[in-house]
Parts: structure tokens; sequence; C-alpha cells
């Protein structure tokens, strides 16, 4: 546990395998309902999000193994269930009751994964003396601590 209340199991398994909360809830709607197979369309519904949008965050779930496919009826439109199996679900337990425990603060690291990313990419384009520095850290070239004050 850290001082943010989440678990760092949690926040590690956030970074590498949620990218929008409509994941997340996605995720977290077919963990509730282990047994039941859901169309993209009935997520979609269920969430009142768009159904092409929630067929790809389930599309991505699944690649990461966290849910399993199976073919829909008559070889229509694939269905979804949460993949039971003790590797993940241990995490997605904790994740579960963290988002409902500290919604703000999972929502958080979900929407600041983007922003670290970027920022990542943008100080690789910085010369070590040039870049900015951050909030908090310790400066490393005199340039740094020259421009602070």
């Amino acid at each position: 546990m850290n001082d943010s209340g989440i678990p760092d199991r949690v926040k590690a398994f956030i970074r590498d395998c949620i990218d929008s909360i409509e994941q997340l809830e996605a995720l977290l709607l077919l963990r509730r309902t282990p047994r039941r197979p859901w169309s993209a369309d009935a997520v979609s519904a269920e969430l009142r999000t768009n159904a092409d949008s929630a067929g790809r965050r389930l599309a991505d779930l699944a690649r990461l193994r966290l849910l399993d496919v199976v073919p829909g009826p008559d070889g229509g439109e694939p269905r979804y269930v949460y993949h039971l199996d003790g590797a993940h679900d241990g995490v997605v337990a904790d994740l579960d009751r963290a988002y409902a425990e500290r919604r703000v603060t999972v929502v958080n690291l979900v929407i600041g994964k983007p922003l670290e990313r970027v920022r990542t990419f943008a100080d690789a384009f910085y010369f070590r003396s040039e870049r900015p520095p951050r909030s908090g850290a310790a400066p490393d070239s005199a340039w740094e601590d020259e421009a602070r004050g």
C-alpha cells in the first residue's frame, strides 16, 4: 500500500492493462457477472457508451487474456466472458474494491497514464541540460539551478 491508498499491484495493473475508464468499467462489469456472455451492444447499453467503442475495449481485454471470446448465436457478433483464473482475478478484485472506495484516485491513475507517456516522449527530445525541471525534483544541471531563481 502507498500514500494514495491504492495497492502497488493495482497501480501496476492499471499501468500495464487499463487504458480508459470505459475499459475499466467493462472489465469490472464482466467480472461481476462471470458466467454471462456479453455482446458489445449489451456492454454499451449497460455502460451507456458507444457500441463500436465498447467492442474495441472488449477486444483489447480479450487480447490481454482477461476475457474469453465465445461465438455469438448463429455465428453472429462474438460474446465476451470474464476469464476466470487465479493469475489476474486477485488484482482485478482489488481493483474493483479500489474503484468502489477511491474512485477519483483510480480515475486519476487511468487518465494520468497518457500524460506520463507524453512527458516521457517529450523528454527524449531534450538534451540533459535543457530538460525542464520536474516539480519537486532536484535539478540535474547548473542551468536548472539558475532557471529556478
